[in-house]
């Protein structure tokens, strides 16, 4: 049965409230940014794995050779400290557009699963959480995994969604035919 909140085909306008929230939270975590300097594990990453290298794969090379890490978060991060500097704001909003995009996703699978009052309550809740805070502050890859983590979760929704329409529709065809 289909959750009375739930409309796939309906258009997604309105998202005033989470443009906000991802605003506010967003602009709060670059703002804090360079309040702490690097953590050793911070400076770690960005010393030995996103400077000092003539590519990338070579970067990727030395994580083999020093960590257990997957490589792509330090990847990304090589080129982002190419692009946009080393510094610890810089490196640290890598991680705080991880976090962003994380939220917006959430709310993306919780207005399909449940409605928009929910999808912003939970965009707020997640925003604010201290984990996200503080991680979202770190040069390292878990605003990488809360992002996967959360657009995974989305993907599978939409997929399920499609199925299931895709299921009706081959049955009406197959229940035509026979």
């Amino acid at each position: 049965m289909e959750h009375p909140n739930h409309n796939a085909a309906r258009p997604r306008s309105g998202n005033g409230f989470l443009i906000l929230v991802v605003f506010l939270t967003f602009g709060a975590r670059f703002a804090l940014a360079r309040w702490n300097s690097y953590w050793l594990d911070e400076l770690y990453s960005v010393e030995v794995y996103a400077l000092h290298h003539n590519t990338v794969i070579d970067a990727i090379t030395r994580l083999g050779d020093t960590s257990v890490h997957p490589p792509l978060y330090q990847g990304v991060l090589y080129f982002w400290v190419d692009f946009i500097g080393d510094n610890e704001v810089a490196t640290r909003t890598l991680s705080n557009v991880f976090m962003t995009l994380g939220v917006i996703f959430t709310h993306r699978f919780a207005d399909r699963m449940f409605g928009r009052v929910v999808a912003n309550i939970s965009a707020l809740l997640l925003s604010l959480a201290y984990l996200v805070m503080y991680y979202g502050l770190e040069t390292r890859s878990y605003g990488m995994s809360l992002m996967w983590s959360t657009l995974s979760t989305l993907a599978v929704i939409i997929y399920l969604e499609r199925r299931r329409e895709s299921s009706a529709w081959s049955s009406r065809v197959w229940l035509g035919i026979g």
